[in-house]
């Protein structure tokens, strides 16, 4: 019987059990590693996710680490047409290596497009915008159907401390 680690491998598909990586430098473009945790879901349509989390201790090293919520969108008929994932990112690049993520990718390849931020963005991506959070203090992601624009899906993020919402942005996804 397959452990706990090994069943989130194997449905995740990040690689097999016996050729994980598990130690030396990240082999991804951009050099990030990633661990993911799974929750299996009744399968119905969701209209709204949304996790809480906290970053207790802030790494001290200055590389790219992301935690994030991960989404699915599925079309009429049960088709999945892409994905997408919602996060804050300790970014070295960013002021205060604080940033946060809206981005995703069609099941058909590329990315998808959504509206722009009204964040910045101190590398001008799309996806990553600048956003000074905090170690120690609570923040809500949430996913749900734009109010602005059909077949959209909007990320935001809640400081729990001081109960701010910021948009990051609309993805586009027709789903």
């Amino acid at each position: 019987m397959a452990t706990f680690f090994q069943r989130v491998v194997q449905l995740l598909g990040v690689g097999s059990v016996g050729r994980t990586r598990t130690e030396g430098t990240p082999t991804s473009s951009n050099r990030a590693s990633s661990f993911h945790l799974a929750w299996e879901v009744p399968p119905e349509a969701l209209t709204k996710v949304e996790a809480t989390f906290e970053v207790i201790t802030p790494p001290t090293v200055p590389k790219l680490y992301f935690w994030a919520l991960q989404v699915s969108f599925i079309a009429e008929g049960g088709r999945r047409v892409g994905g997408a994932h919602l996060g804050l990112q300790h970014h070295p690049d960013y002021p205060y290596s604080g940033a946060v993520n809206w981005g995703g990718y069609r099941d058909a390849g590329g990315e998808l497009e959504g509206t722009t931020s009204a964040l910045p963005s101190a590398l001008n991506n799309i996806n990553t915008r600048t956003y000074q959070w905090h170690a120690n203090r609570a923040y809500r992601l949430r996913v749900e159907p734009s109010p602005d624009t059909a077949g959209a899906w909007r990320g935001s993020i809640t400081d729990l401390a001081t109960g701010t919402e910021t948009v990051v942005r609309d993805l586009l996804v027709g789903a």
